[in-house]
Protein backbone atom coordinates (compact mmCIF):
# COMPACT_ATOMS: atom_id res chain seq x y z
CA UNK A 1 0.00 0.00 0.00
CA UNK A 2 1.06 3.78 -0.70
CA UNK A 3 2.68 5.33 2.38
CA UNK A 4 4.44 8.75 2.86
CA UNK A 5 7.58 6.48 2.20
CA UNK A 6 6.26 5.39 -1.03
CA UNK A 7 7.61 6.71 -4.19
CA UNK A 8 4.21 7.46 -5.10
CA UNK A 9 4.02 9.87 -2.43
CA UNK A 10 7.10 11.26 -2.13
CA UNK A 11 7.57 12.31 -5.87
CA UNK A 12 4.37 13.87 -6.11
CA UNK A 13 5.28 15.97 -3.52
CA UNK A 14 8.98 16.88 -4.44
CA UNK A 15 7.65 18.23 -7.97
CA UNK A 16 4.50 20.04 -5.77
CA UNK A 17 7.37 21.81 -3.88
CA UNK A 18 9.39 22.84 -6.66
CA UNK A 19 6.16 23.95 -8.71
CA UNK A 20 5.38 26.37 -5.54
CA UNK A 21 9.28 27.69 -5.70
CA UNK A 22 9.62 28.21 -9.53
CA UNK A 23 6.01 30.28 -9.01
CA UNK A 24 7.67 32.33 -5.98
CA UNK A 25 10.93 32.82 -7.77
CA UNK A 26 10.11 33.87 -11.23
CA UNK A 27 7.01 36.13 -9.99
CA UNK A 28 8.53 39.25 -11.54
CA UNK A 29 10.41 37.92 -14.10
CA UNK A 30 8.39 35.55 -15.70
CA UNK A 31 4.56 36.42 -14.39
CA UNK A 32 3.13 33.56 -17.00
CA UNK A 33 5.16 31.16 -14.58
CA UNK A 34 3.70 32.58 -11.54
CA UNK A 35 -0.22 32.26 -13.13
CA UNK A 36 0.43 28.69 -14.98
CA UNK A 37 1.64 27.09 -11.77
CA UNK A 38 -0.97 28.74 -9.64
CA UNK A 39 -3.85 27.95 -11.93
CA UNK A 40 -2.49 24.50 -11.75
CA UNK A 41 -2.28 24.16 -8.16
CA UNK A 42 -6.15 26.28 -7.46
CA UNK A 43 -7.93 23.85 -9.95
CA UNK A 44 -5.66 20.54 -8.26
CA UNK A 45 -6.99 21.53 -4.88
CA UNK A 46 -10.48 22.11 -5.95
CA UNK A 47 -10.83 18.55 -7.49
CA UNK A 48 -8.54 16.96 -4.83
CA UNK A 49 -11.76 15.18 -3.56
CA UNK A 50 -12.90 13.31 -6.91
CA UNK A 51 -8.57 12.93 -7.36
CA UNK A 52 -8.25 10.64 -4.51
CA UNK A 53 -11.37 8.55 -4.93
CA UNK A 54 -10.88 6.62 -2.05
CA UNK A 55 -12.42 5.72 1.22
CA UNK A 56 -10.06 7.02 3.63
CA UNK A 57 -5.67 7.46 4.05
CA UNK A 58 -5.46 3.15 3.97
CA UNK A 59 -6.97 3.21 0.56
CA UNK A 60 -4.88 2.77 -2.35
CA UNK A 61 -5.80 5.94 -4.82
CA UNK A 62 -7.54 5.51 -8.53
CA UNK A 63 -6.31 6.20 -11.18
CA UNK A 64 -8.97 9.21 -11.38
CA UNK A 65 -6.36 11.17 -13.13
CA UNK A 66 -9.49 13.34 -15.88
CA UNK A 67 -10.03 15.18 -12.79
CA UNK A 68 -6.89 17.36 -13.49
CA UNK A 69 -7.31 17.31 -16.58
CA UNK A 70 -8.23 21.34 -16.32
CA UNK A 71 -5.91 21.87 -13.65
CA UNK A 72 -2.97 20.97 -16.11
CA UNK A 73 -3.78 23.27 -18.74
CA UNK A 74 -1.52 25.99 -15.89
CA UNK A 75 0.97 23.85 -17.08
CA UNK A 76 0.56 23.53 -20.09
CA UNK A 77 0.26 27.37 -20.51
CA UNK A 78 3.18 27.44 -18.80
CA UNK A 79 5.06 25.31 -21.49
CA UNK A 80 4.37 27.51 -24.66
CA UNK A 81 4.31 30.48 -22.98
CA UNK A 82 8.15 30.00 -22.46
CA UNK A 83 8.62 27.96 -25.87
CA UNK A 84 6.73 31.89 -27.37
CA UNK A 85 9.29 33.78 -25.34
CA UNK A 86 12.63 31.97 -26.87
CA UNK A 87 11.20 32.10 -30.34
CA UNK A 88 10.18 35.93 -29.90
CA UNK A 89 12.87 37.45 -27.76
CA UNK A 90 15.47 35.39 -29.47
CA UNK A 91 17.36 36.75 -32.42
CA UNK A 92 19.59 33.42 -32.97
CA UNK A 93 18.04 31.42 -35.71
CA UNK A 94 19.22 28.01 -33.85
CA UNK A 95 17.32 29.04 -30.56
CA UNK A 96 14.13 29.48 -32.49
CA UNK A 97 14.46 26.01 -34.46
CA UNK A 98 14.96 24.48 -31.13
CA UNK A 99 12.47 25.97 -29.14
CA UNK A 100 10.02 25.04 -32.10
CA UNK A 101 11.62 21.19 -31.94
CA UNK A 102 10.81 20.92 -28.20
CA UNK A 103 7.28 22.41 -28.38
CA UNK A 104 6.89 20.16 -30.96
CA UNK A 105 8.31 17.14 -29.32
CA UNK A 106 6.15 17.89 -26.23
CA UNK A 107 3.04 18.02 -28.62
CA UNK A 108 4.14 14.60 -30.09
CA UNK A 109 4.78 12.68 -26.58
CA UNK A 110 1.48 13.99 -25.16
CA UNK A 111 -0.26 12.78 -28.22
CA UNK A 112 1.04 9.23 -28.14
CA UNK A 113 0.72 8.75 -24.10
CA UNK A 114 -2.87 10.19 -24.68
CA UNK A 115 -3.79 7.32 -27.51
CA UNK A 116 -2.48 4.86 -25.38
CA UNK A 117 -3.80 6.29 -22.09
CA UNK A 118 -7.04 6.42 -23.97
CA UNK A 119 -7.45 2.26 -24.92
CA UNK A 120 -7.70 1.95 -21.11
CA UNK A 121 -11.33 3.46 -21.03
CA UNK A 122 -12.15 0.85 -23.49
CA UNK A 123 -13.99 -1.05 -21.54
CA UNK A 124 -15.38 -0.83 -17.90
CA UNK A 125 -13.20 -3.79 -16.85
CA UNK A 126 -10.32 -2.42 -18.50
CA UNK A 127 -10.13 0.41 -16.55
CA UNK A 128 -10.61 -1.80 -13.49
CA UNK A 129 -7.87 -3.63 -15.02
CA UNK A 130 -5.34 -0.84 -15.44
CA UNK A 131 -5.40 0.59 -11.74
CA UNK A 132 -4.72 -2.95 -10.70
CA UNK A 133 -1.32 -2.85 -13.22
CA UNK A 134 -0.84 0.18 -11.09
CA UNK A 135 -1.78 -0.67 -7.38
CA UNK A 136 -2.03 -4.65 -7.26
CA UNK A 137 -3.69 -3.99 -3.37
CA UNK A 138 -6.20 -1.78 -4.63
CA UNK A 139 -9.15 -3.13 -2.64
CA UNK A 140 -11.55 -1.12 -4.31
CA UNK A 141 -10.25 -2.27 -8.16
CA UNK A 142 -10.74 -5.70 -6.60
CA UNK A 143 -14.78 -4.42 -5.41
CA UNK A 144 -15.24 -3.36 -9.02
CA UNK A 145 -13.95 -5.89 -11.06
CA UNK A 146 -16.31 -8.48 -8.78
CA UNK A 147 -18.69 -6.48 -9.78
CA UNK A 148 -18.36 -6.82 -13.10
CA UNK A 149 -17.65 -10.29 -13.08
CA UNK A 150 -21.15 -10.47 -11.81
CA UNK A 151 -22.52 -8.47 -14.46
CA UNK A 152 -21.32 -10.97 -16.73
CA UNK A 153 -22.53 -14.17 -14.69
CA UNK A 154 -19.13 -15.19 -13.30
CA UNK A 155 -20.41 -15.61 -9.65
CA UNK A 156 -17.11 -17.50 -8.59
CA UNK A 157 -14.80 -14.96 -9.71
CA UNK A 158 -16.74 -12.25 -8.62
CA UNK A 159 -16.64 -13.94 -5.16
CA UNK A 160 -12.64 -14.11 -5.17
CA UNK A 161 -11.91 -10.53 -6.49
CA UNK A 162 -14.60 -9.92 -3.19
CA UNK A 163 -12.25 -12.31 -1.04
CA UNK A 164 -9.30 -10.04 -2.34
CA UNK A 165 -10.54 -7.21 -1.53
CA UNK A 166 -11.85 -7.86 2.08
CA UNK A 167 -8.40 -9.59 2.49
CA UNK A 168 -6.27 -6.28 1.31
CA UNK A 169 -8.90 -4.05 3.28
CA UNK A 170 -11.79 -4.91 5.02
CA UNK A 171 -15.08 -2.77 4.10
CA UNK A 172 -18.76 -3.02 4.31
CA UNK A 173 -19.47 -3.22 0.82
CA UNK A 174 -16.55 -5.28 0.34
CA UNK A 175 -18.73 -7.78 2.84
CA UNK A 176 -22.11 -6.66 1.69
CA UNK A 177 -20.91 -7.65 -2.03
CA UNK A 178 -19.70 -10.62 -0.97
CA UNK A 179 -23.15 -11.87 1.54
CA UNK A 180 -25.05 -11.12 -2.51
CA UNK A 181 -23.14 -13.48 -3.94
CA UNK A 182 -22.63 -15.86 -1.52
CA UNK A 183 -26.73 -15.41 -1.55
CA UNK A 184 -26.86 -15.81 -5.44
CA UNK A 185 -25.44 -18.91 -4.85
CA UNK A 186 -27.54 -20.32 -2.48
CA UNK A 187 -25.41 -20.62 0.47
CA UNK A 188 -27.60 -18.96 3.44
CA UNK A 189 -25.08 -19.42 6.40
CA UNK A 190 -22.35 -18.20 4.45
CA UNK A 191 -24.27 -15.04 3.62
CA UNK A 192 -25.74 -14.74 6.87
CA UNK A 193 -22.10 -14.88 8.35
CA UNK A 194 -20.89 -12.19 5.68
CA UNK A 195 -23.74 -9.74 5.95
CA UNK A 196 -23.22 -9.62 9.59
CA UNK A 197 -19.59 -9.19 9.07
CA UNK A 198 -20.96 -6.16 7.16
CA UNK A 199 -23.25 -4.49 10.05
CA UNK A 200 -20.41 -4.79 12.36
CA UNK A 201 -18.24 -2.27 10.68
CA UNK A 202 -22.22 -0.05 9.90
CA UNK A 203 -24.90 -1.15 12.33
CA UNK A 204 -26.48 1.50 11.08
CA UNK A 205 -27.81 0.32 7.63
CA UNK A 206 -31.12 -0.83 7.65
CA UNK A 207 -31.10 -2.63 4.58
CA UNK A 208 -28.69 -4.91 5.68
CA UNK A 209 -30.47 -4.98 9.06
CA UNK A 210 -33.52 -6.40 7.41
CA UNK A 211 -31.73 -8.89 5.38
CA UNK A 212 -30.70 -10.39 8.55
CA UNK A 213 -33.67 -10.81 9.64
CA UNK A 214 -35.28 -12.18 6.48
CA UNK A 215 -32.56 -14.99 6.03
CA UNK A 216 -33.22 -15.99 9.94
CA UNK A 217 -36.67 -16.38 8.99
CA UNK A 218 -35.94 -17.96 5.50
CA UNK A 219 -33.56 -20.90 7.81
CA UNK A 220 -36.43 -21.39 10.74
CA UNK A 221 -35.05 -18.87 13.00
CA UNK A 222 -38.41 -17.05 13.70
CA UNK A 223 -37.41 -15.91 17.06
CA UNK A 224 -34.51 -14.52 15.99
CA UNK A 225 -35.22 -13.31 12.89
CA UNK A 226 -38.17 -11.43 14.37
CA UNK A 227 -35.75 -9.70 16.87
CA UNK A 228 -33.66 -8.76 14.01
CA UNK A 229 -36.51 -7.10 12.04
CA UNK A 230 -37.74 -5.12 14.99
CA UNK A 231 -33.97 -3.64 14.78
CA UNK A 232 -34.63 -2.73 11.25
CA UNK A 233 -37.95 -0.92 11.99
CA UNK A 234 -36.39 1.04 14.77
CA UNK A 235 -33.33 2.13 12.13
CA UNK A 236 -36.14 2.87 9.30
CA UNK A 237 -38.90 3.47 10.92
CA UNK A 238 -41.38 4.77 7.53
CA UNK A 239 -40.36 1.31 6.01
CA UNK A 240 -42.92 -1.10 5.70
CA UNK A 241 -40.96 -3.27 4.92
CA UNK A 242 -39.54 -4.76 8.15
CA UNK A 243 -43.57 -5.10 9.41
CA UNK A 244 -44.28 -7.20 6.53
CA UNK A 245 -41.91 -9.25 7.52
CA UNK A 246 -42.25 -9.64 10.85
CA UNK A 247 -45.87 -10.40 9.99
CA UNK A 248 -44.89 -13.62 7.69
CA UNK A 249 -42.60 -14.65 10.65
CA UNK A 250 -45.08 -14.85 13.07
CA UNK A 251 -47.40 -16.76 10.32
CA UNK A 252 -45.40 -19.08 9.51
CA UNK A 253 -44.28 -19.51 13.37
CA UNK A 254 -48.19 -20.35 14.22
CA UNK A 255 -48.56 -16.52 15.63
CA UNK A 256 -51.74 -15.42 13.58
CA UNK A 257 -52.64 -12.45 16.15
CA UNK A 258 -49.21 -11.28 16.21
CA UNK A 259 -48.77 -11.21 12.58
CA UNK A 260 -52.08 -9.54 11.83
CA UNK A 261 -50.67 -6.36 14.02
CA UNK A 262 -47.44 -6.81 12.34
CA UNK A 263 -49.48 -6.47 9.10
CA UNK A 264 -51.57 -3.42 9.54
CA UNK A 265 -48.69 -1.63 10.62
CA UNK A 266 -47.08 -2.10 7.64
CA UNK A 267 -50.37 -0.97 5.76
CA UNK A 268 -50.47 1.89 7.79
CA UNK A 269 -46.93 2.55 6.48
CA UNK A 270 -47.58 1.80 3.08
CA UNK A 271 -51.17 1.95 2.41
CA UNK A 272 -50.68 1.87 -1.46
CA UNK A 273 -48.59 -1.35 -1.49
CA UNK A 274 -50.81 -4.43 -3.14
CA UNK A 275 -49.18 -6.97 -1.64
CA UNK A 276 -49.54 -5.80 1.96
CA UNK A 277 -52.92 -5.07 0.93
CA UNK A 278 -53.63 -7.96 -0.15
CA UNK A 279 -51.33 -10.05 2.81
CA UNK A 280 -53.47 -8.17 5.38
CA UNK A 281 -56.99 -9.39 3.48
CA UNK A 282 -55.94 -12.71 4.23
CA UNK A 283 -55.16 -12.76 7.25
CA UNK A 284 -58.26 -10.81 8.17
CA UNK A 285 -60.11 -13.39 6.86
CA UNK A 286 -58.76 -15.75 9.10
CA UNK A 287 -60.00 -13.81 12.13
Amino acid sequence: PITIFSWEFFVPALVMALLLASAWMSRKRFPFVTFGVTWFLVFLAMSYGNVQRGDDFRTVYNGSDRYAYLASVGIFFVIASGCHLLMEHRKNQQTRIASTVILSAIMLILAGRSFVHAQTFESSIAVFQNVLRHYPDSHEAHLNVGVWQLQQGNLSAAMREYEKSIALLPTFRGFLNLAEARELMGDTSGALKQYRLAREINPWHAPTQLKIGIMLASIGNFREAIKELELASTLDPLSALPYFYIAHAYAQDGKRDLALVAMEEAHRLAPDDKKITEQLEMLRKEF
